[in-house]
Parts: structure tokens; C-alpha cells; sequence
């Protein structure tokens, strides 16, 4: 069931509203209708979840190969993409 109600807006948002209508080819009471209820919906506190999982890092090792160290990223990138690297 819909409630009639009459409402004084500032001109300015009355305009937006109106001209966000005239956009989208609708009317002006279902438009405004729209933005109370999303202004509604983003207003309203977020129900609270449970608690996910924790995040594991599972490491693998990486085998590179021999002469490739992984801790020296200059070095890599110096072997890798040769001295145009930088």
C-alpha cells in the first residue's frame, strides 16, 4: 500500500530530481521514490558476519635454477632483461 505524502525540497534538488527523471524517462514520484529508498538502504547498518577463516600462506619452494638467486632482484632483473633494465 502507498502513502501520499507531500514534500518541500529545495529547489536545486527538486530540479536534480527532476531532470534525473526526464533521463531516464520516468516519472518524478518514482525517482524520488528510488533515491529515498537507496538512501535508506545505504543508511542502514550492515549486518554482521561471522568471522572468515584466517588467511595461511602455504609457501612452496621455488627451484630455481642454478646461478638464479631470488633475493637479489637487481641481480634477477639483470639476468632476466639484461642491462636495458633499468
Amino acid at each position: 500500500m502507498a502513502a501520499r505524502v507531500t514534500l518541500q525540497l529545495d529547489e536545486d534538488v527538486a530540479g536534480e530530481l527532476q531532470k534525473r527523471a526526464d533521463q531516464m524517462g520516468r516519472s518524478l514520484e518514482e525517482v524520488t521514490e528510488e533515491v529515498v529508498k537507496n538512501s535508506i538502504r545505504a543508511s542502514m547498518p550492515r549486518p554482521i558476519s561471522k568471522p572468515s577463516e584466517p588467511f595461511v600462506v602455504r609457501a612452496k619452494a621455488l627451484n630455481p635454477y642454478p646461478g638464479i638467486n631470488f633475493d637479489d632482484i637487481e641481480e634477477l632483473l639483470e639476468q632476466a632483461e639484461g642491462p636495458a633494465h633499468r
